[in-house]
């Protein structure tokens, strides 16, 4: 222990021994063994108005963090209360201390004043004195985004004076070189670094870099040895709203690239402030909401949890990327599992592992591999032999606590994995010729039970089921979303030419004109069809072509839809179809993925299988109402009534769905939850495909792989009761 001018006072050897950090040779290593963030910037939080946090918030808090994976914290932007380092130092989690220096809107200013220079030197200094004593504490940070100057490098040198057994980072020394989230930087990024900024940082630690970024620094780092740093990401993947695309892949690249250290995501919580309006409706309020001005609207509603706490999807996604051990398919039922602690082995660990067909357990075991820190180990489950049949059956592979510890309680899952052993019998549907024979009536088409209608001119208007109407709005192409805040793009004015959600609307994508209707039609004994052709126009003139073929017969109607989208409408939202349900058929299952959302670009800890909901459990409440729901690789998905009336739709091809109480564009022009609706109908979407999430509002966009190009999209389904 030290006092207040750092002489020891008291010295012994802590039980979990002398810890050595070294940031040499591009790793950040702890004694000896090389270790990778996975973490979150943390602001203190007020979750009620009027309300600080208390100790109890706070551990509890930390244990959701550990329950998710988490190992790291860094205290943005300044010193938090010592109860939260004490609670680090019992709980085990690395923490970054970060000093009370930001300058933010006067960026390039702030630290080349001289007047202020002391002052930003001073707050490291008393940041350290205070907190040096805290076996949690890695490394140190000098502020953020607070621009560069000599008082970053002085600060820097008080900084190893007073304390040489750990690291000190400052943003700004590398934003000269990496800026913030340009890929136009990589030039000047793979170049060696000024003497000056390896003064006032130990590390490479840039904010919102992309993925290829940081690869290509990466590669560059080993191949010339011109930086020696490890790099480790200060801010990363911005989790605002629906968000947090592509987050596996960066953990990916932490583990697979030895001169990547890990990084930190903004951030932790939502900051929302609890109210009600005056009819008593609660939503969460952010800036502007009490007559302040200037503000951000809710771009401090960037977290991994709600204002309550409350996981988003996304803290999900980020702890099976994680998952401390990773289990890798070696075929028939083995498999090779890697430890991926950097000090402990799986001794506390079961490996629990079961055979799943279609939403039943054939078989299933349990083991206690013991694998040491860092190594792996190819583990053979069974040699029963496994006859498949005609649903996909899949390897479930989750690593559980055996016993409780101080953050989870016994059985707590940290690792899984899931693969497909045999994909099942595929289903086969016809491909249907599209008629030839142009319909010149729109009476009611009936086969079976099965009654079609049409509007007057000739498009279809509802499919009714024994008189009773299951579909009330008939299937329209969509090519929208509610926006997300990533695609709204960063605060301000939207920008034509950077905002996703700006272009949509600048093509009128969400008000799609119909402009031309033609209907076809052919009459057997055993089938029926309908054939229609639609031209739909954008507000740039320019044409979208949907075609849709429907096949009915008495115990099935099947559809063909072939979209195509005009060359100039590169990088919509989705590809697919909108139709709408009474809101009786509250009852949801599905066999896909799930239980929670899935997305292009995050959807991996969310295993195929069979899942049941209501409608209503669909909605996930974001701060600010936006696009939510989705279900990536669905086979199949039902809806029934409390009278066991049942609607079932099949996706011989599997695609993504969403059915959800709000509608697409109650969900756009809500601002928060207090004013979304709820209407008389479900809103129900299958998609071909739907864009990626990214983190647009606040990093990168959408990975190009995520995106949706123009040109022809072709996708069936069917139609059975149950």
């Amino acid at each position: 222990l030290l006092d207040a001018d750092g002489q020891v006072v008291e010295a012994q050897l802590l039980k979990l021994g002398f810890r050595h950090i070294d940031v040499s040779g591009r790793r950040l290593k702890i004694n000896g063994k090389a270790v990778t963030l996975i973490g979150v910037n943390r602001h203190d939080h007020h979750p009620e108005n009027g309300k600080t946090v208390s100790v109890d918030e706070m551990r509890a808090e930390l244990t959701l963090m550990k329950q998710h994976n988490i190992n790291a914290v860094r205290t943005a932007h300044y010193p938090n209360d010592p109860a939260l380092l004490d609670l680090c130092d019992e709980l085990g989690l690395y923490v970054i201390d970060e000093a009370n220096v930001e300058a933010h809107a006067r960026y390039r200013q702030i630290a080349l004043r001289g007047d202020y220079q002391m002052a930003i030197i001073d707050r490291t200094d008393r940041m350290i004195r205070r907190d040096r004593n805290h076996a949690s504490i890695i490394g140190w940070s000098s502020g953020n985004e607070a621009g560069f100057g000599p008082c970053h490098g002085a600060a820097a040198a008080l900084a190893k004076s007073l304390d040489p057994t750990r690291f000190i980072q400052y943003e700004g020394a590398v934003w000269p070189r990496f800026g913030v989230c340009d890929d136009t930087c990589l030039p000047k990024a793979l170049q060696k670094p000024e003497q000056s900024e390896l003064i006032a940082t130990d590390i490479v630690c840039p904010m919102y870099a992309s993925i290829e970024m940081i690869t290509e620094w990466a590669q560059w780092a080993e191949e010339t040895g011109l930086d020696d740093r490890p790099l480790i990401l200060c801010e990363f993947s911005h989790a605002m709203g629906n968000s947090n695309g592509s987050l596996v892949d960066y953990v990916d690249a932490f583990f697979d690239y030895p001169a990547l250290g890990g990084g930190f995501v903004w951030d932790w919580r939502d900051q929302g402030l609890a109210e009600y309006t005056e009819t008593g409706a609660f939503y969460w309020a952010y800036g502007g909401h009490y007559g302040e001005t200037p503000h951000d609207a809710n771009f401090n509603c960037n977290g991994l949890t709600g204002p309550d706490n409350a996981p988003h999807p996304a803290l999900i996604e980020y702890k099976w990327a994680a998952r401390p051990v990773k289990s890798t398919h070696l075929g028939a039922m083995k498999i090779q599992c890697e430890n991926r602690r950097s000090f402990t082995d799986t001794s506390d660990l079961e490996l629990k592992w079961e055979i799943e067909r279609g939403g039943d357990i054939l078989k299933s075991g349990t083991l206690s591999p013991i694998i040491a820190p860092g190594m792996q180990e190819i583990i053979d489950l069974t040699r029963e032999a496994i006859a498949f049949g005609d649903r996909p059956t899949h390897l479930n592979v989750n690593w559980t606590l055996k016993q409780a510890t101080s953050w989870a309680e016994a059985g707590h899952c940290l690792s899984s994995d899931q693969f497909v052993l045999d994909a099942g019998q595929q289903t086969k549907t016809t491909q249907h010729t599209f008629p030839n024979i142009r319909s010149g009536t729109f009476a009611p088409v009936e086969i079976g039970n099965w009654s079609l209608h049409s509007d007057d001119q000739g498009d279809l208007s509802k499919l009714t089921y024994q008189g009773e109407a299951y579909i009330t709005q008939m299937p329209r192409a969509r090519l929208w979303r509610p926006p997300t805040d990533n695609d709204r793009g960063p605060p301000g004015p939207p920008d034509a030419l950077t905002s996703p959600a700006a272009r949509w609307a600048a093509l009128g994508l969400d008000q799609l004109q119909r402009i031309k209707t033609e209907r076809f039609h052919s009459a057997g004994d055993a089938l029926v069809q309908i054939g229609l052709k639609h031209n739909w126009q954008g507000q740039d003139g320019h044409i979208m072509r949907h075609d849709t073929l429907w096949t009915l017969a008495p115990d099935r109607l099947h559809v063909q839809e072939r979209i195509h989208m005009p060359e100039v409408w590169e990088d919509v939202a989705r590809i697919g179809i909108r139709f709408e349900m009474p809101s009786r058929f509250e009852s949801l299952h599905w066999y896909g993925r799930g239980p929670l959302e899935t997305y292009p670009d995050r959807y991996l800890s969310q295993k195929i299988g069979l899942w049941s909901s209501s409608v209503a459990a669909q909605y996930h409440p974001y701060v600010r109402p936006q696009e939510y729901g989705a279900h990536e690789e669905t086979h199949w998905f039902s809806l029934s009534n409390s009278d066991r009336c049942s609607l079932k739709f099949i996706c011989p091809r599997p695609l993504s769905f969403t059915a959800r109480p709000h509608h697409d564009v109650d969900l756009a022009r809500a601002e928060t939850l207090a004013e979304l609706q709820i209407r008389d109908t479900i809103e129900i979407a299958i998609d071909a495909r739907q864009r990626g999430l990214g983190t647009g509002a606040c990093g990168p966009d959408t990975r190009q792989a995520y995106r949706i190009k123009p040109g022809l999209y072709t996708f069936d389904w069917a139609i059975e009761t149950l």
